[in-house]
């Protein structure tokens, strides 16, 4: 019996290796020097079999070398039922603790099917504490059949200080499941992961979803310069960028529109919960069916967050059981909560900026005039191109169309961004430390 348990352990590793080849067919052995090159799609099949997960382990590089077409209707294609990178083997579902780099190349045409009663659903299940750059998907479903509790395009969850820059995405996700953390780009951010530089375009028809957000469901961590657009759709904390944050985010932005009849929405965020929002806005519009609890042009409620120099520049429609309010729903524990915000009274939606409390300080209505007059801004102490002193980050300038604060083209353009060069000089260096300790101990 020994000798041909012998055999066929031997029989499985001939197989394995004439498959694959010593590296699965890759070039390169994974270190930062000498990457995995995936050169085509059998590299790229021979990478995300779920057998050879060792190529994901930490401190292993890969490098995407060619765009990739997953259609499952072109020869040898398939519809994955669990995650494509960090699917399940022997009955296990492994982390992706490498590095990724997309190499600014496009995957498009994938489909996902999940089928698998798992945690993390998404292009990877969980990137835990590894780390992907400069990867575009496209025209990417996913259709959950079965209950997950972390949905994203990208990935199901980052957690323990993973890394995700410069990647963007666009397709749509769909169930008739519950879903709990649900994101265009990434479902839930857990143990501080960075997020910078990105974007979600995607479209949701998930009515059941609690937490639920136009680039991610659950945020902690820090999230700088991504802005999400599309449709979100769920049945508690939904908002256009993120359904619940407890982190700190930054210069993003969301459009397109928020439908639910949630118990918390925002035309931004659903909840904030002791979270920080900083330099951010909204246009997204906010559909809250006639029973919403809680819903804010910016955010249905806040419980000890902060928000500083953001504004909603929205239309809301819906009736409320509770609040409503143009910039926040509830806002709970709210006291100096909120500096220099400010949002459109000429839109659509109720008239006071808080629900409850309707006097909160730091909010103030303006009509669409004085929305496009830089000085309401300026003398608000927001930071604008032209008027910050040189070694402050320029977030905002006024845009043309509609003539309204915008977030700058150095917050925005991450075609030549360097890692960790926060006043795009092309460096890296102690100006850029103080830059990110001024935003992170901002008041």
């Amino acid at each position: 019996m020994r000798n041909k348990l012998t055999w066929l352990l031997l029989l499985v590793g001939l197989v394995i290796n004439s498959s694959y080849g010593a590296n699965g067919n890759l070039t390169g052995d994974g270190s930062i020097n000498s990457p995995y090159l995936i050169q085509d799609y059998q590299d790229f099949a021979a990478y995300v079999d779920p057998a050879m997960y060792p190529y994901w382990d930490v401190g292993k590089h890969v490098r995407l070398e060619t765009d990739l077409d997953l259609d499952p209707s072109l020869d040898g294609r398939v519809i994955y039922t669990s995650a494509v990178i960090g699917g399940f083997f022997q009955n296990r579902q492994n982390d992706f603790a490498g590095f990724f780099h997309g190499n600014g190349h496009t995957i498009s045409n994938t489909i996902i099917q999940g089928d698998f009663s798992t945690t993390e659903l998404g292009f990877f299940g969980n990137i835990n504490a590894g780390a992907v750059y400069e990867l575009n998907l496209v025209n990417c479903q996913i259709k959950a059949a079965t209950t997950f509790a972390s949905v994203g395009m990208l990935a199901g969850s980052v957690s323990f200080n993973g890394i995700i820059e410069n990647c963007h995405v666009a397709g749509a996700i769909s169930t008739n499941s519950t879903l709990s953390g649900v994101g265009g780009l990434i479902g839930v951010c857990a143990h501080d992961p960075i997020i910078r530089y990105c974007s979600a375009d995607v479209t949701f028809t998930v009515p059941n979803a609690n937490t639920a957000g136009g680039f991610v469901g659950n945020a902690s961590g820090i999230i700088s310069y991504c802005f999400a657009t599309g449709t979100v759709t769920g049945s508690s904390d939904v908002g256009g960028f993120v359904g619940v944050n407890t982190g700190y985010i930054n210069a993003c932005t969301s459009s397109g529109n928020v439908q639910s009849s949630a118990i918390t929405i925002g035309g931004f965020a659903g909840s904030n919960l002791d979270g920080k929002i900083v330099d951010c806005y909204t246009t997204s519009t906010v559909n809250g069916g006639k029973n919403i609890f809680n819903g804010g042009g910016f955010v249905g409620s806040n419980n000890s967050g902060k928000f500083i120099h953001c504004y909603a520049n929205n239309n809301m429609y819906g009736q409320a059981s509770f609040y409503l309010g143009k910039f926040i729903g509830k806002n709970f524990q709210g006291d100096n909560m909120l500096v220099s915000c400010f949002y459109n009274k000429d839109t659509i939606g109720p008239a006071n900026g808080v629900g409850d409390p309707v006097n909160s300080p730091g909010v103030t209505g303006l009509t669409t005039i004085q929305m496009g007059d830089i000085n309401n801004f300026l003398d608000a102490g927001w930071k604008f191109t032209g008027h910050a002193p040189d070694y402050i980050l320029p977030v905002w300038e006024m845009a043309d169309t509609p003539h309204i604060a915008a977030l700058g083209k150095i917050a925005i353009d991450a075609q030549n961004y360097q890692v960790g060069d926060l006043n795009s000089d092309n460096s890296t260096d102690i100006i850029d430390l103080a830059i990110l300790t001024q935003n992170w101990l901002a008041e």
